[in-house]
């Protein structure tokens, strides 16, 4: 999941559910702070932490909340 943004915003909106269905968030912010290392060059931010995961859509257009590595 670490490399790829489409498991990891299938992942934020299942734990933006659980928190609506289970805890009672009524708007949860799903946040991640990630890097990836590519070919032996030195890690770097993969997904902009500052956008809330949850409320962005899935689908097959560009992912502005993936940083270019």
């Amino acid at each position: 999941m670490a490399i790829q943004p489409d498991f990891i915003l299938q992942y934020a909106h299942f734990l933006a559910r659980h928190y609506r269905e289970r805890e009672g968030f009524q708007q949860p912010v799903v946040t991640v702070d990630s890097y990836v290392a590519l070919n032996g060059r030195p890690s770097e931010r993969f997904i902009d932490p500052e956008v809330n995961l949850a409320d962005e859509l899935d689908g097959l257009g560009a992912k502005k909340w993936v940083l270019r590595y």
